[in-house]
């Protein structure tokens, strides 16, 4: 499969730019293209197969957990998931968003405006994880115009983050010691 290289290394910026985004999600569909073979067009997994794997495997961690698991309680858990939820069910679990979100509102209000500050190392490692967001989008999402729609308006959204990043390397960058002697005339 196309990897993409490094571009980091290539251009000294830390996030891909949109263009060169664009082109390298063209390479990867078309070198996965290549790889896809009649076999795997038509592959169609073994459930019991699955089932069975995943009761070994839950089994495996009974002992931190304390639980057992069937393979009934997988076909259970795998049938609930075909139904569509209650009123109860959604009222609860809009109750538990409205909490979560009260929750980090909490922990957003109690970090104060003087301990904010975006430096370079945040906005780094900020910019991976967007680069690792869109890269699972990418990979992931078996709708490729959705990914790429959300992929651009990511790109668009932090493009001032961008700049940010690019003035306050500029001024980390250390200058070098003949800047500062004129010549002669």
């Amino acid at each position: 499969m196309y990897v993409m290289y490094n571009h980091r290394a290539r251009t000294g910026r830390g996030v891909v730019s949109c263009g060169e985004y664009r082109a390298n999600v063209v390479k990867n569909i078309a070198t996965s293209w290549d790889e896809v073979t009649p076999n795997n067009l038509n592959h169609q997994p073994n459930v019991d197969e699955i089932t069975t794997d995943i009761v070994h495997l839950a089994n495996r961690l009974r002992q931190a957990t304390a639980v057992a698991v069937t393979t009934d309680d997988i076909d259970d858990l795998l049938s609930s998931h075909s139904q569509e939820l209650t009123d109860e069910d959604l009222i609860e679990l809009e109750a538990q968003v409205q909490k979560e979100a009260l929750e980090s509102q909490e922990i957003a209000s109690s970090i104060s405006d003087s301990e904010k500050e975006l430096t370079l190392k945040k906005l780094s490692v900020a910019f991976a994880n967007l680069k690792n967001a869109m890269k699972i989008f990418e990979e992931n999402d078996p709708n490729f115009e959705r990914s790429f729609n959300v992929n651009n308006k990511i790109c668009a959204a932090y493009h001032s983050y961008q700049d940010l990043y690019d003035s306050k390397k500029k001024e980390a960058k250390q200058s070098r010691i003949d800047s500062f002697f004129k010549p002669k005339v």
